[in-house]
């Protein structure tokens, strides 16, 4: 028989289970003191302190992360002394509480610790001084696309990309100006030639981001199989470039689109065919098109759900209608649908998100339409 979950400990019981005797119990106690210590934040976090030098890992780790959830900026040299330590999970979870902490103290330990003896170390701070400050964080990351270690080049390359994309007219508080942009995309490019096959594509993909078209024969050899980056995030990065390679525009789209036929029509099922297709479907091709309008029609609730997943990545406007009936009573998840039509746009599609927007009964609802509102609203 499987037992109930334990309640979460009140303050004081928080507090008491820190001096317990047994590990685990005060790694318990410290992980719901992080959740309950907001009544009290700084008497929390200093009830805390003494367990980032505990014996136990399991300790130390549950007392970082209870301190950057608490934010507790006044112990940032404190949390700092746990980047040099024995254990990779303490290191990293020191360093991604400094991030959570914020502050200026908290920026400078994570630039300091940028060159760290430790790889985990070094990809933290990169990820933390990139949360902390944009201009910073794009400053660091150029520079780490240099790293001799492949997984941090990697995802110093995706951080630029994201950058750029997410802010392509540098519209942004911290915008990233033409210069840095022109700085970027060089940078980008001397990484493509990188021996390691991780880096190189992780780069091919950032450049597609910021519109760079040239990398599309890379990246149709990657989701064609010809180029391999191993590593359990594989099939992640074979669908984010397949959805790359159904954006592009221009004489881009003839590679692109062979090589998204050559994934979408295989004869196995799998999810990087249904994205293939959905990429496929966003360069107008009229099979995929008609396959995912099919699929939205599909007597099987699983699959329909699927579709409309797939619908949003291809921004299909030719399935506003097919959307439209599966919101009325299509046994999907409302929230979905909405996301899709978000994405997908039309007058109807406007004129129901701003129903729903205002007269739905559940609050979630609601709020859904109005972010795929503002969508319909932000797009040209």
């Amino acid at each position: 028989m499987f037992g109930l979950a334990p309640l979460r400990r009140n303050y004081d019981a928080a507090l008491r289970d820190l001096r317990a005797s047994k590990p685990a119990v005060r790694a318990s106690a410290a992980r719901d003191l992080g959740m309950v210590g907001d009544v009290q934040p700084r008497a929390a976090a200093d009830a805390l302190a003494p367990l980032v030098d505990d014996t136990f890992s399991e300790v130390r780790c549950a007392a970082l992360t209870a301190l950057g959830i608490l934010r507790a900026r006044h112990l940032a040299d404190r949390v700092a002394t746990r980047l040099d330590d024995g254990d990779s999970d303490v290191r990293q979870l020191a360093a991604v509480a400094l991030a959570e902490m914020g502050g200026e103290r908290a920026l400078e330990l994570l630039k300091q610790s940028l060159e760290s003896d430790h790889a985990d170390v070094r990809f933290q701070c990169l990820l933390g001084v990139l949360a902390l400050d944009a201009r910073e964080g794009f400053a660091v990351a150029v520079a780490s696309l240099a790293s001799d270690d492949p997984w941090i080049a990697a995802e110093a390359a995706e951080q630029v990309g994201r950058l750029f994309a997410l802010d392509p007219d540098h519209r942004t508080e911290n915008a990233l100006d033409d210069e840095a942009r022109t700085r970027a995309l060089a940078a980008l490019r001397a990484e493509l030639d990188d021996p390691s096959e991780r880096v190189a594509v992780s780069a091919a993909m950032a450049l597609a981001r910021m519109g760079d078209h040239a990398v599309v024969p890379l990246l149709c050899d990657f989701v064609r199989g010809r180029r391999r980056v191993e590593g359990a995030d594989t099939e992640a990065l074979v669908a984010e470039s397949l959805e790359l390679l159904g954006a592009v525009t221009g004489d881009a789209v003839t590679p692109a689109r062979e090589a998204l036929t050559a994934v979408a029509w295989r004869v196995i099922p799998s999810p990087e065919r249904n994205i293939a297709r959905a990429a496929l479907a966003r360069l107008g091709d009229p099979r995929a098109c008609d396959d995912l309008i099919e699929q939205l029609r599909s007597l099987l609730p699983g699959r329909r759900e699927a579709a409309v997943k797939l619908v949003r990545v291809a921004r299909l406007q030719g399935a506003e209608g097919a959307l439209l009936s599966l919101l009325d009573d299509g046994g999907v998840e409302p929230a979905f649908v909405i996301d899709a039509l978000g994405a997908v746009g039309g007058e109807r599609a406007r004129s129901t998100l701003s129903r729903v927007a205002r007269t739905h009964d559940k609050s979630e609802i609601r709020d859904a339409a109005r972010r795929a509102l503002s969508r319909l609203e932000a797009t040209p």
